[in-house]
């Protein structure tokens, strides 16, 4: 039966005959690799958006590509903000880091919603 096997198996993937196994032998015939990961638990990747990229839009949007400079302000709804810088969470909290990036800068974003 073994070598009904043996030479079925060797037509399909070449001519090499495969290692015979030992009857008596603790080691198993192909090599178990082990990979290890570089960290013990899974790190759950944030998604990073582009505040760069978003200062531009801004700039494009409601300053006509002027640059902003400190003292600016900016007051949108939600909905016209998530069309200039769109967002997958619909939130007015998933613009907190534009609004800190934007207060660095000297310039105050204020996004009104309906609620």
């Amino acid at each position: 039966m073994y070598n009904l096997l043996q030479a079925m198996f060797s037509t399909l993937w070449g001519d090499e005959p495969q290692p015979k196994r030992k009857e008596n032998s603790t080691q198993p015939i192909v090599e178990v690799v082990k990979l290890e990961n570089k960290s013990a638990s899974p790190v759950r990747a944030k998604r990073r958006y582009d505040i760069s990229g978003d200062i531009v839009r801004l700039q494009d949007t409601f300053f006509d590509g002027h640059k902003m400079q400190s003292g600016f302000k900016i007051e949108t709804t939600l909905h016209d903000l998530l069309i200039v810088c769109p967002r997958k969470r619909r939130g007015k909290s998933a613009y907190n880091t534009l609004v800190k990036a934007l207060n660095n800068m000297g310039v105050e974003l204020n996004i009104i919603t309906n609620k």
